[in-house]
């Protein structure tokens, strides 16, 4: 599972690190999606 807090930070500056790749799109994905559900409430994820 993910921590809503630090590695989401680290992974979201990563992300516009690698914006200009593939995987940096792939990131900027599972980032927002994690960010969304931390947001709103805790979505057990497998």
């Amino acid at each position: 599972m993910w921590v809503c807090v630090g590695w989401l930070n680290i992974v979201y500056n990563l992300s516009y690190f690698l914006a200009g790749t593939v995987w940096g799109f792939a990131v900027v994905f599972v980032v927002f999606v994690q960010r969304q559900s931390c947001d709103m409430e805790k979505i057990p994820l497998k």
